[in-house]
């Protein structure tokens, strides 16, 4: 699915600011009328500090993705997890960023997240 956007599509690397901010990387990916965002976690054992049951998407608390104005300036704003079908909706320019907590919590545990740019957007 999406292979011409995996295969031809730009892609920009997303900044990260909070507590946990090295643990995660993100990027934003466009092609033609489809966009995706992924969010990976890294070096997951420092973040739960070697105890696999801390993991939950409280460790991503005061964790944001800053500089979303691609998106928003495309009005890519209504966005639905690929895997889980969680929806996730970018704030408006002016408002606070989008929290990796609340992204994880609808990640079904998985430590990565993939967002697919909702239909009625336009990108």
């Amino acid at each position: 699915d999406r292979r011409l956007l995996f295969r031809t599509g730009g892609f920009t690397p997303l900044s990260i600011e909070g507590a946990a901010e090295e643990h995660a990387l993100a990027f934003l990916g466009m092609h033609e009328g489809e966009a995706v965002l992924v969010v990976a976690a890294r070096l997951t054992w420092t973040l739960c500090e070697g105890e696999d049951a801390r993991w939950s998407p409280a460790v991503w608390a005061d964790t944001r993705i800053t500089d979303l104005d691609t998106a928003r300036e495309r009005g890519l704003r209504r966005w639905r997890n690929w895997l889980t079908g969680a929806a996730a909706t970018l704030p408006a320019e002016g408002e606070a960023a989008l929290a990796l907590q609340d992204l994880f919590a609808g990640a079904g545990g998985l430590p990565f997240v993939v967002l697919v740019a909702d239909a009625e957007d336009g990108a």
